[in-house]
């Protein structure tokens, strides 16, 4: 297959930075060859598989926001035209969020370098979020990503037993030594294998807005126990707006699944330097 050149353009207001990988099936490094003086065009080396690439992921060199889209060329003979959204720091994917499929990809062959784009103060965040939770409950992560959500439960010590569920093995993978395996479900959050009535609580953190298909809140209040809590903590990515009338949305979701005792809470994090409020809905079974 043809080698060619990868062009990145933005028609934000941001320069683009320097891009130092690409994935299209798998990983290769990317090597920059010029720079529109504007900053918004850029050229790269760039080979593999081009004509047949279904999925493109770029890694930036910074974390920093970014403009929320950016188009990408990819070849000279065969030219395939991808427009790039923004997933997280420094790292954009044409991936559709609802096709499974593609979303297990995209999280599976980021996790290598998962650590090196999150927020810093995750764990700080997340920790925020377990003393709503009775002491000795069973707990389920309906996506956990690296399990950073049952380390810091752990650490705080009120005896908590946390079960990491997500869509990515390799993201599971990233998970600390003393999380057993055997504590570990691969799948959907909208599709969860457990049992009706088996957690005390469950915490989807740091998800995407999408989650407010109804699935995913029929799947969470099957898997509690009557009296169960779930905390659901949204996020949007950067240059996203808010959907209209969406705390109003996130409670007919939540009814519709039977919650019925819905409350929204703003939580302040409990990271070391960067503070942060978080907003987080509880509802009990």
């Amino acid at each position: 297959m043809e080698n060619g050149t990868l062009q990145i353009i933005t028609k934000g207001y941001w320069p683009l930075p320097g891009f130092v990988k690409v994935w299209m099936g798998e990983w290769q490094d990317l090597k920059e060859k010029s720079r529109a003086e504007n900053g918004k065009t850029i050229t790269c080396a760039a080979g593999g598989q081009l004509k047949s690439a279904r999925m493109i992921i770029l890694e930036a060199e910074i974390t920093k926001a970014l403009p929320k889209k950016i188009i990408a060329t990819v070849g000279k003979t065969y030219p395939r035209r991808f427009v790039l959204s923004r997933w997280m720091g420094g790292i954009y994917a044409n991936v559709d969020g609802r096709r499974l499929g593609q979303l297990r990809a995209f999280y599976d062959a980021i996790a290598p370098i998962y650590k090196y784009h999150v927020e810093p103060e995750r764990a700080g965040q997340l920790a925020a979020f377990v003393p709503f939770i009775p002491p000795g409950s069973k707990v389920l992560d309906a996506s956990a990503g690296d399990c950073t959500f049952a380390r810091v439960a752990q650490e705080h010590g009120r005896g908590l037993e946390v079960w990491c569920n997500d869509i990515s093995k390799e993201m599971l993978g990233l998970r600390t030594a003393h999380i057993p395996a055997s504590h570990l479900s691969v799948g959907s959050a909208s599709r969860l294998k457990f049992e009706a009535g088996t957690f005390d609580a469950v915490v989807h953190t740091f998800s995407n807005i999408h989650t407010l298909d109804k699935k995913f809140f029929s799947s969470f209040y099957r898997v509690l126990r009557p009296g169960g809590i779930l905390l659901y903590h949204p996020v949007k990515a950067p240059g996203e707006q808010w959907p209209k009338n969406f705390e109003e949305k996130v409670r007919v979701a939540m009814r519709k699944a039977g919650f019925m005792h819905i409350e929204r809470r703003a939580v302040e994090s409990l990271g070391k330097k960067k503070k942060t409020t978080l907003v987080v809905y509880l509802a009990d079974k």
